[in-house]
């Protein structure tokens, strides 16, 4: 029996981190994405609107720290997004 191996090396080379990474330890818990950077997505002026730079601001900020981060949308927004580029060790909370 041969075990699935991906097809090669993808885009981003073959650099593997020991697992599971220091911020993936916050999924254990339920108010674990409370830990590690938090930003927070809550200006009443993106209501309505293209909010992508703003989300891909905040992904960029809060993404790839070794404790992790989360990006908090609040309730009640309604945003108008388009493609996103997400980030290690980020929590992505709408």
């Amino acid at each position: 029996v041969f075990a699935a191996l991906p097809p090669g090396p993808g885009p981003f080379g073959t650099n593997l981190l020991s697992q599971p990474v220091v911020g993936a330890l916050r999924g254990k818990s339920r108010d674990g994405w409370r830990k590690g950077k938090l930003c927070t997505i809550d200006d009443p002026a993106l209501n309505n609107t293209n909010a992508t730079l703003a989300l891909q601001a905040a992904i960029n900020v809060c993404g790839d720290l070794v404790k992790g981060g989360t990006v908090l949308v609040k309730s009640g927004l309604k945003l108008y997004v388009a493609a996103l580029w997400l980030r290690s060790n980020l929590t992505l909370y709408i």
